[in-house]
Protein backbone atom coordinates (compact mmCIF):
# COMPACT_ATOMS: atom_id res chain seq x y z
CA UNK A 1 0.00 0.00 0.00
CA UNK A 2 2.79 2.42 0.88
CA UNK A 3 4.45 1.78 -2.48
CA UNK A 4 1.29 2.74 -4.40
CA UNK A 5 0.93 5.98 -2.41
CA UNK A 6 4.55 6.90 -3.13
CA UNK A 7 3.98 6.25 -6.85
CA UNK A 8 0.87 8.46 -6.79
CA UNK A 9 2.86 11.23 -5.12
CA UNK A 10 5.62 10.97 -7.76
CA UNK A 11 3.28 11.58 -10.68
CA UNK A 12 2.41 15.05 -9.36
CA UNK A 13 6.06 16.13 -9.52
CA UNK A 14 5.49 16.78 -13.24
CA UNK A 15 3.15 19.65 -12.37
CA UNK A 16 6.01 21.66 -10.82
CA UNK A 17 7.76 22.62 -14.11
CA UNK A 18 4.46 23.81 -15.60
CA UNK A 19 3.70 25.92 -12.53
CA UNK A 20 7.24 27.34 -12.51
CA UNK A 21 6.87 28.24 -16.20
CA UNK A 22 3.56 29.96 -15.46
CA UNK A 23 5.31 31.96 -12.73
CA UNK A 24 8.01 32.92 -15.25
CA UNK A 25 5.37 34.10 -17.75
CA UNK A 26 3.63 36.07 -14.99
CA UNK A 27 6.96 37.67 -14.03
CA UNK A 28 7.73 38.62 -17.64
CA UNK A 29 4.24 40.10 -18.01
CA UNK A 30 4.72 42.09 -14.80
CA UNK A 31 7.59 44.03 -16.31
CA UNK A 32 6.84 47.52 -17.61
CA UNK A 33 6.94 48.28 -21.30
CA UNK A 34 10.43 49.78 -20.95
CA UNK A 35 11.72 46.72 -19.07
CA UNK A 36 10.21 44.44 -21.68
CA UNK A 37 11.86 46.45 -24.46
CA UNK A 38 15.20 46.21 -22.65
CA UNK A 39 14.95 42.44 -22.99
CA UNK A 40 13.86 42.30 -26.64
CA UNK A 41 15.84 45.26 -28.06
CA UNK A 42 19.29 43.60 -27.90
CA UNK A 43 17.97 40.63 -29.90
CA UNK A 44 16.29 42.98 -32.38
CA UNK A 45 19.47 45.02 -32.76
CA UNK A 46 21.53 41.86 -33.26
CA UNK A 47 19.23 40.53 -36.00
CA UNK A 48 19.00 43.87 -37.80
CA UNK A 49 22.78 44.26 -37.54
CA UNK A 50 23.31 40.86 -39.16
CA UNK A 51 21.04 41.67 -42.07
CA UNK A 52 22.47 45.16 -42.50
CA UNK A 53 25.90 43.67 -43.11
CA UNK A 54 24.42 42.30 -46.34
CA UNK A 55 21.66 44.83 -47.11
CA UNK A 56 23.46 48.07 -46.21
CA UNK A 57 20.24 50.15 -46.13
CA UNK A 58 19.77 53.84 -45.41
CA UNK A 59 18.81 54.99 -41.88
CA UNK A 60 15.03 55.32 -42.57
CA UNK A 61 14.94 51.82 -44.06
CA UNK A 62 16.89 50.43 -41.09
CA UNK A 63 14.35 52.07 -38.75
CA UNK A 64 11.44 50.43 -40.60
CA UNK A 65 13.23 47.08 -40.62
CA UNK A 66 13.92 47.43 -36.89
CA UNK A 67 10.21 47.97 -36.25
CA UNK A 68 9.29 44.82 -38.18
CA UNK A 69 12.01 42.72 -36.53
CA UNK A 70 10.98 44.01 -33.09
CA UNK A 71 7.43 42.77 -33.69
CA UNK A 72 8.77 39.42 -34.93
CA UNK A 73 10.99 39.04 -31.84
CA UNK A 74 8.25 40.04 -29.38
CA UNK A 75 5.53 37.91 -30.93
CA UNK A 76 7.98 35.06 -31.42
CA UNK A 77 8.69 35.24 -27.68
CA UNK A 78 4.95 35.01 -26.98
CA UNK A 79 4.65 31.95 -29.21
CA UNK A 80 7.70 30.31 -27.64
CA UNK A 81 6.51 30.94 -24.07
CA UNK A 82 3.15 29.38 -24.72
CA UNK A 83 4.54 26.55 -26.84
CA UNK A 84 6.74 25.57 -23.90
CA UNK A 85 3.80 25.96 -21.53
CA UNK A 86 1.64 23.62 -23.61
CA UNK A 87 4.43 21.01 -23.75
CA UNK A 88 4.93 21.18 -19.97
CA UNK A 89 1.18 20.99 -19.35
CA UNK A 90 0.83 18.03 -21.70
CA UNK A 91 3.48 16.18 -19.71
CA UNK A 92 1.88 17.14 -16.39
CA UNK A 93 -1.63 16.18 -17.48
CA UNK A 94 -0.38 12.90 -18.98
CA UNK A 95 1.45 11.91 -15.79
CA UNK A 96 -1.13 13.18 -13.29
CA UNK A 97 -4.17 12.27 -15.38
CA UNK A 98 -3.86 8.55 -14.82
CA UNK A 99 -5.28 6.60 -17.74
CA UNK A 100 -6.56 9.63 -19.64
CA UNK A 101 -6.63 9.16 -23.40
CA UNK A 102 -4.13 11.15 -25.49
CA UNK A 103 -6.91 13.29 -26.94
CA UNK A 104 -8.02 14.22 -23.42
CA UNK A 105 -4.46 15.10 -22.44
CA UNK A 106 -4.10 17.44 -25.41
CA UNK A 107 -7.55 18.98 -25.02
CA UNK A 108 -6.95 19.74 -21.34
CA UNK A 109 -3.49 21.11 -22.11
CA UNK A 110 -4.89 23.44 -24.78
CA UNK A 111 -7.75 24.57 -22.52
CA UNK A 112 -5.44 25.33 -19.60
CA UNK A 113 -3.01 27.15 -21.90
CA UNK A 114 -5.84 29.22 -23.38
CA UNK A 115 -7.22 30.16 -19.95
CA UNK A 116 -3.75 31.12 -18.77
CA UNK A 117 -3.12 33.21 -21.92
CA UNK A 118 -6.39 35.07 -21.30
CA UNK A 119 -5.56 35.65 -17.64
CA UNK A 120 -2.08 36.86 -18.63
CA UNK A 121 -3.52 39.48 -20.98
CA UNK A 122 -5.93 40.64 -18.25
CA UNK A 123 -2.94 40.87 -15.90
CA UNK A 124 -1.11 43.09 -18.40
CA UNK A 125 -3.97 45.62 -18.25
CA UNK A 126 -2.69 46.52 -14.78
CA UNK A 127 1.00 46.86 -15.72
CA UNK A 128 2.48 50.25 -16.72
CA UNK A 129 3.05 50.68 -20.46
CA UNK A 130 1.52 47.28 -21.20
CA UNK A 131 -1.81 46.35 -22.74
CA UNK A 132 -3.93 43.24 -22.72
CA UNK A 133 -4.79 42.27 -26.27
CA UNK A 134 -6.96 39.57 -27.72
CA UNK A 135 -4.55 39.32 -30.63
CA UNK A 136 -1.81 38.34 -28.19
CA UNK A 137 -3.98 35.49 -26.93
CA UNK A 138 -4.30 34.33 -30.55
CA UNK A 139 -0.53 34.58 -31.00
CA UNK A 140 0.01 32.68 -27.74
CA UNK A 141 -2.33 29.95 -28.93
CA UNK A 142 -0.54 29.75 -32.29
CA UNK A 143 2.61 28.95 -30.35
CA UNK A 144 0.74 26.39 -28.27
CA UNK A 145 -0.76 24.75 -31.34
CA UNK A 146 2.63 24.72 -33.06
CA UNK A 147 4.02 22.89 -30.02
CA UNK A 148 1.10 20.48 -30.18
CA UNK A 149 1.84 19.75 -33.84
CA UNK A 150 5.50 19.18 -33.00
CA UNK A 151 4.53 16.79 -30.20
CA UNK A 152 2.19 14.87 -32.50
CA UNK A 153 4.70 14.94 -35.34
CA UNK A 154 7.55 13.67 -33.18
CA UNK A 155 5.80 10.37 -32.51
CA UNK A 156 7.08 8.78 -35.73
CA UNK A 157 10.10 9.06 -37.97
CA UNK A 158 7.92 10.27 -40.81
CA UNK A 159 6.37 12.90 -38.55
CA UNK A 160 9.80 14.08 -37.36
CA UNK A 161 10.93 14.47 -40.97
CA UNK A 162 7.80 16.42 -41.90
CA UNK A 163 8.05 18.65 -38.81
CA UNK A 164 11.73 19.34 -39.49
CA UNK A 165 10.91 20.20 -43.08
CA UNK A 166 8.08 22.56 -42.08
CA UNK A 167 10.20 24.29 -39.42
CA UNK A 168 13.01 24.64 -41.95
CA UNK A 169 10.68 26.21 -44.51
CA UNK A 170 9.35 28.70 -41.95
CA UNK A 171 12.87 29.72 -40.89
CA UNK A 172 14.08 30.06 -44.48
CA UNK A 173 10.98 32.13 -45.33
CA UNK A 174 11.65 34.48 -42.38
CA UNK A 175 15.29 34.92 -43.41
CA UNK A 176 14.39 35.49 -47.05
CA UNK A 177 11.75 38.03 -46.00
CA UNK A 178 14.33 40.01 -44.04
CA UNK A 179 16.85 39.83 -46.90
CA UNK A 180 14.50 40.70 -49.75
CA UNK A 181 11.66 42.84 -48.40
CA UNK A 182 11.95 46.51 -49.44
CA UNK A 183 11.38 48.05 -46.04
Amino acid sequence: MAKKTKKNEKKYIYIIPAVLWMIFIFYMSSRTGDDSSAVSNPMTDFIVGLFQKVRNDSAPVVDRMTGVVEIMVRKGAHMTEYGILLALLALAVRKAGGRMASAGVYIWSVVITFVYACSDEIHQLFVADRAGRGTDVLIDMCGALAALLIIWGSKSTRGRIIMGFVIGIVLVAAVMFLFLWPF
